[in-house]
């Protein structure tokens, strides 16, 4: 891609897609597959719910967006933020889970839609973004992570 195209793709992102903190998306299962070592190959799911954890918005193509991935259940071990209304289909007080541990970093292409294909991550219209009160919870509790991967 020239360089001017990548000047204006990242133009278009920034003006119309806001990826901050607390943001919630739909990752599609394609994507989860390239991007996470150990990703299931064989799962058939069409996306997974993800929220954002970038504490900056990224200023070229390349950079990265970090993400947590959602799921319906606690699986394997670590450090998990949970949270309600993500889906409209499901009940309200339906939990989803995010592993604090695995983060998906995708990039700001990943959210656009091409000729060749549909973007690989949608907004969660349903519920945009996770609550203030949520969203000071999940710091809270990368905050603690860190401390304690640090010591």
């Amino acid at each position: 891609m020239e360089e001017y195209e990548q000047e204006r793709w990242m133009r278009l992102f920034t003006f119309g897609i806001n990826c901050s903190f607390g943001t919630l998306w739909y990752i599609r299962e394609d994507l989860l597959k390239r991007a996470m070592s150990g990703y299931d190959q064989q799962s058939t799911r069409k996306a997974h719910p993800g929220v954002s954890i970038n504490r900056a918005a990224p200023t070229g193509l390349r950079d990265v967006v970090s993400m947590l991935v959602g799921t319906s259940k606690v699986r394997g071990y670590g450090c998990f933020f949970s949270t309600t209304g993500i889906s409209p289909n499901a009940e309200p007080e339906k939990r989803t889970y995010f592993n604090i541990l695995r983060p998906v970093r995708v990039q700001p292409y990943d959210f656009l839609n091409t000729r060749e294909a549909p973007a690989d991550i949608e907004r969660n219209t349903h519920k945009p973004s996770l609550t203030a009160k949520e969203c000071k919870k999940l710091k809270t509790m990368i905050n603690r992570q860190l401390r304690r991967t640090a010591q």
